[in-house]
């Protein structure tokens, strides 16, 4: 394949799997190097093969993840706190003195800032970039 055939199957790929994360791929060539299923290799390598290895991949995700939830998970919510209970935990334990909990509380507070004060931000970048050529 040259780099023009190569480019296109990259975009083809990207356009129909966007879903797939970097796993999936590496597993997919994987199994498509190990496994007969996906189709005999015979010394070839097209766009077409590839794109059949592909989504003889996505079928078996599919299936896979469908059968996920059919498996019912019980979670223990006894013991479950909310984010302001875990706050006021974690302030208590850093009054008493334990380091390990300021630390937690460091993390938590970044990941506060990142998650949730940037989404107005995010939110007037997005628009932004949606009515640029807007008339004012």
């Amino acid at each position: 394949m040259n780099d023009y055939q190569v480019s296109s199957l990259v975009n083809a790929i990207l356009d129909k799997y966007y879903y797939f994360r970097i796993e999936d791929v590496c597993l997919c060539f994987k199994r498509a190097r190990e496994s007969s299923s996906y189709g005999g290799f015979y010394g070839r390598i097209d766009g077409s093969v590839i794109m059949a290895w592909f989504a003889t991949y996505d079928r078996e995700r599919d299936e896979v993840i469908h059968s996920l939830d059919n498996v019912k998970t019980e979670y223990n919510t006894e013991d479950s706190i909310s984010r302001d209970e875990y706050k006021e935990l974690l302030l208590a334990r850093i009054a008493g003195g334990d380091l390990y909990a300021n630390a937690d509380y460091m993390k938590m507070c970044e990941i506060n800032n990142i998650f949730f004060d940037k989404r107005i931000e995010i939110g007037n970048y997005k628009y932004n970039r949606l009515h640029k050529f807007d008339k004012k």
